[in-house]
């Protein structure tokens, strides 16, 4: 089945010949359809996430997407940055800290996090907590999360 207005799903031809530079220094071309599975994972706040549509494999260049996978007993750490960011939870409960503040979040909660705002993210049950995140602009190559508090075995790392 293809796209509305018969589009069949491509990978993008920018100019730079439809190639760009992936975190690890490969030359990729740029996907408009991306499984979780062959996402860029990162783990330096903590927990999975999972970039999907992000600058290396899509070319994007307003937002990005991602799924975060936090499994009982992990999170992640308080930090801030000058993003915005949206979250959408899709399955399991936590708690989202927004500066001094623990909201409860479920399946169905959107929360908006405005630039500089403290956050992090934990499960609060036995399942783990799974979301979409959305980031706008994407991150910087090379660009850090200012950790707020250390947590042990949790450092902070390069987005």
């Amino acid at each position: 089945m293809g796209r509305p207005g018969g589009q069949a799903a491509r990978s993008h031809a920018g100019t730079a010949g439809g190639r760009c530079s992936a975190e690890m220094g490969e030359m990729a071309e740029h996907k408009a359809v991306v499984q979780v599975k062959d996402g860029i994972e990162y783990r330096g706040l903590g927990a999975l996430v999972k970039r999907v549509i992000y600058p290396q494999l899509t070319g994007v260049k307003g937002a990005t997407l991602a799924v975060v996978y936090i499994n009982p007993g992990e999170e992640i750490v308080l930090h801030h940055h000058p993003e915005e960011e949206l979250y959408y939870i899709i399955s399991g409960t936590g708690t989202v800290t927004l500066d001094d503040e623990e909201v409860p979040v479920g399946p169905g909660t959107a929360v908006y996090i405005a630039p500089n705002v403290v956050h992090g993210q934990r499960p609060t049950g036995n399942e783990p907590l799974y979301m979409v995140a959305v980031v706008t602009p994407p991150f910087q190559p090379g660009s850090a999360p200012v950790l707020v508090e250390k947590q042990p075995g949790a450092a902070g790392g390069q987005y």
